[in-house]
């Protein structure tokens, strides 16, 4: 059973998102309708020009998902790429939010293709895993976090949700947006561990906590160095370690479950070939 906090209804929530992702992967593959899936769900698209050009690849892409995984996912990571590069021109006719709709759509799908290939452990951990897939694909797509290190920092910090009150998924100390919560944490100085009280962050739900963790990792100075090598996780486990955790062997626990779960097939900036 998943205990993130004392809110309730959290357990519900949690398998609901299991239960989008596994209808997700059945719609892809199964019985998909002839309209476009993605049809009438992104306002602001064009029907001529970039917008028309964009709906017509996602089309094929989606297509492709039920004969060719591998030329599906191809498209994917194109369409990913074009999408993100027109993050930075003044002049793109898509708006922001349409962008980021479609981004998430494509980003959905890709998700889907990558558990075709590895479908997600049972129990409580697949329920876990589907909870903060999409979100840390997100966070990759996004602001450059790979997705393999948010997932496998969640599981670590939050002991597959179970240890994570008021949402906190990652062990984030201070002030969240819901406030925050006092808890004992072991932490290790000069090699020594030792136990202390320390304030952590509170958030509304899962998504605000992923949110932070992303936007801290893609902003602060502590982290540069593990952003210069964003496409290695293994060498942005490294730099994770004395910086974001104490923990001597923080770095090796990370890529333990980086490995365990196949987890960098959710990374876009890695390019994983998953397939």
């Amino acid at each position: 059973m998943i205990t993130i906090g004392s809110q309730p209804g959290t357990e519900l929530k949690f398998l609901r998102t299991f239960a989008a992702v596994v209808l997700l992967f059945g719609w892809v593959f199964h019985d998909m309708p002839q309209a476009s899936p993605h049809e009438a769900q992104v306002d602001g698209l064009s029907q001529r020009g970039a917008g028309a050009r964009i709906r017509a690849r996602m089309d094929r892409a989606f297509a492709l998902a039920q004969t060719s995984p591998t030329a599906a996912s191809a498209l994917v990571d194109e369409l990913l790429t074009d999408l993100h590069e027109r993050r930075t021109q003044a002049e793109d006719p898509l708006d922001s939010d349409t962008r980021e709709a479609l981004a998430r759509e494509v980003l959905g799908l890709r998700t889907a293709l990558a558990l075709a290939a590895a479908p997600l452990p049972k129990g409580f951990r697949g329920e876990f895993l589907a909870s903060v897939i999409d979100g840390a694909a997100w966070s990759d797509w996004s602001r450059g976090v790979p997705a393999s290190i948010t997932v496998a920092q969640a599981i670590l910090e939050s002991n597959w949700g179970k240890s994570a009150p008021s949402f906190n998924l990652f062990g984030l100390k201070g002030e969240g947006p819901a406030g925050s919560n006092k808890r004992r944490v072991v932490e290790y100085k000069n090699g020594r561990r030792r136990i202390r009280t320390a304030a952590f962050r509170a958030y509304h739900d899962v998504g605000e906590a992923l949110d932070d963790h992303a936007r801290i990792l893609a902003n602060s100075r502590h982290y540069a160095r593990a952003r210069a090598v964003a496409e290695e996780p293994a060498r942005y486990a490294l730099a994770l370690q004395g910086t974001y955790a104490t923990d001597p062997r923080y770095a090796g626990k990370l890529v333990d479950m980086i490995e365990r779960y196949a987890l960098d097939r959710f990374d876009w900036n890695a390019r994983s070939p998953w397939l």
